[in-house]
């Protein structure tokens, strides 16, 4: 496996979120991560994360507030 593009430091203020929406808007297009003959590109995971982020907000998990749910919970539902 192999994740491209986080060469570059950011600030120790900035957030994993900013740097890589960031990253997703320059790197649109290219390779994000790669794992046999499956890829997925910068635009393809930020539209992923995006929809994660939508079905967390929705059952109120925020950046101030944490919840106890198991990955597998997460991960089973058909939201995406």
């Amino acid at each position: 496996m192999r994740i491209t593009g986080f060469m570059a430091r950011p600030s120790a203020k900035t957030s994993i979120g900013k740097v890589f929406q960031d990253r997703a808007a320059r790197y649109a297009d290219k390779v994000f991560i790669k794992f046999d003959d499956q890829q997925l590109t910068y635009r393809q995971a930020n539209e992923t994360v995006n929809r994660y982020a939508a079905v967390l907000a929705a059952r109120g998990v925020g950046a101030r507030r944490r919840r106890r749910h198991h990955a597998a919970q997460l991960t089973a539902s058909r939201c995406c």
